[in-house]
């Protein structure tokens, strides 16, 4: 992620990296930017993996649950939905 990236509104760094280094980008941005006040930067991934509240302390401020062809169907798609969001 470039100095010119963190001026652009909102951010989702890809690929996924460890939660320890995702702060690093999300400090990274913050000196960048002089502020994450407003700022929204959001993740995709499996909220089965656990590394949702890791992410969170780390500066993430959306989640976006991964729902590719590769999760199953639609009847696990309509599962993870009606489950809600993690706790």
């Amino acid at each position: 992620m470039g100095r010119r990236h963190a001026h652009l509104p909102p951010v989702r760094p890809g690929p996924p990296r460890p939660p320890s280094e995702f702060a690093q980008v999300v400090d990274y941005l913050a000196e960048q930017r002089g502020t994450l006040d407003g700022y929204d930067i959001a993740l995709e991934g499996r909220a089965a993996d656990g590394l949702i509240d890791a992410y969170t302390r780390a500066g993430m401020t959306w989640w976006i649950e991964a729902m590719g062809w590769w999760r199953g169907g639609v009847r696990d798609a309509r599962a993870t939905i009606t489950a809600g969001p993690p706790r």
